[in-house]
């Protein structure tokens, strides 16, 4: 009997979880019929969490993974080669932390396009400039932010500015890297087998129809929603178990309070898109801490870790953990020490 396939086993978890979560969320005479078990208020949060979290992003992963397929089929490592051969990367990191102005993607979505764009050769520093501030720097987020926050300017100012500082920072830290292959090994060697002896001729020439951009696209679809799914299921056990009330004792106290919604946007794994609607119910903390929450979280978020296994060696993953960690929270700082 044939075992299940990726693509297979995330259909079946997704499937299973909308299934645990649909008795929270009927409304109806019959729900003192369902078990006691899924009408328990922490579970029912638990469900709703969950399915929030999951139905938000896997769009956004969709949308990324087609943009991803495109990228596969109909950009030749040639034209790549020429882009990159005579210029100078120093110069094209700036302008990589600036990309998401005109390629829009949140940090759900942003994944599959940055694994497609360092196998054409894109250099790895350009790449992860992208990376980092694109979901934040991108029309999209700059209009929910504005919206959230239209009476406090002074973050709508800060989140890109932070951002790009932050992301073009660590591009540059990165060009230490480029001469170590990004993908793993085993990932690289996965991708060259399916090619030589899985996919057949044809597939040596690409060849340019849209069953190729949607075979590409649903392969980087189902790798990454494997990781949304572990990541929301972690969220929403945060969420539930997590009061943020409990937060408010570190309100006060301008390191603790950075420290705190930095934390607490690792684990929540919100979309960059919808979460300065969150952010701005954190009426008693800072300005700097709100603004720390909105750039790390996109950046650096419990998923995004997952997710970043797809793409990053260990050794990588570590140093770029820690680099964002380090320099949100040094950026934050002086900024709140300033706008006291």
């Amino acid at each position: 009997m044939k075992k299940p396939g990726a693509s297979e086993k995330l259909l079946i978890t997704i499937l299973a979880l909308f299934l645990f979560s649909l008795p929270n969320l009927i409304e109806s005479h019959s729900w003192q019929n369902i078990p006691v078990f899924f009408r328990s208020p922490a579970i029912q949060a638990f469900t709703v969490f969950l399915m929030a979290i999951v139905l938000e992003a896997l769009p956004f992963i969709l949308i990324g993974s087609v943009i991803s397929g495109l990228i596969e089929v109909y950009l030749p490592e040639e034209a790549i080669t020429r882009i990159f051969e005579k210029k100078n990367t120093l110069l094209l990191i700036p302008v990589a932390g600036l990309l998401g102005l005109a390629l829009p993607i949140c940090e759900c979505g942003i994944i599959p396009v940055i694994r497609r764009l360092l196998k054409k050769g894109v250099p790895f520093s350009v790449a992860i400039t992208y990376m980092l501030t694109g979901p934040i720097i991108n029309v999209t987020v700059l209009a929910s932010t504005s919206l959230a926050f239209w009476k406090e300017p002074k973050i709508i100012f800060w989140r890109p500015v932070l951002a790009f500082l932050v992301g073009t920072t660590i591009g540059f830290a990165s060009k230490r890297f480029e001469k170590t292959a990004p993908l793993p090994a085993k990932e690289s060697l996965k991708e060259d087998h399916c090619c030589e002896e899985c996919c057949g001729e044809e597939h040596h020439h690409h060849s340019k129809n849209w069953l190729t951009v949607f075979s590409h696209a649903g392969d980087d679809f189902f790798l990454m929603g494997k990781y949304l799914i572990v990541g929301a299921l972690v969220a929403s056990f945060v969420q539930v178990g997590l009061p943020r009330e409990n937060l408010l004792i570190f309100s006060h106290n301008l390191p603790l309070a950075i420290t705190a919604l930095m934390a607490l946007a690792f684990l929540l794994n919100l979309c960059s898109e919808s979460d300065a609607f969150v952010a701005s119910t954190f009426v008693q903390f800072p300005a700097a801490a709100k603004i720390a929450f909105l750039v790390s979280g996109p950046m650096l978020d419990f998923k995004m870790i997952l997710m970043f296994f797809s793409i990053f060696r260990k050794r990588y993953i570590i140093f770029l953990a820690a680099s964002i960690a380090v320099l949100v929270f040094i950026c934050t700082y002086f900024l709140g020490v300033v706008l006291r």
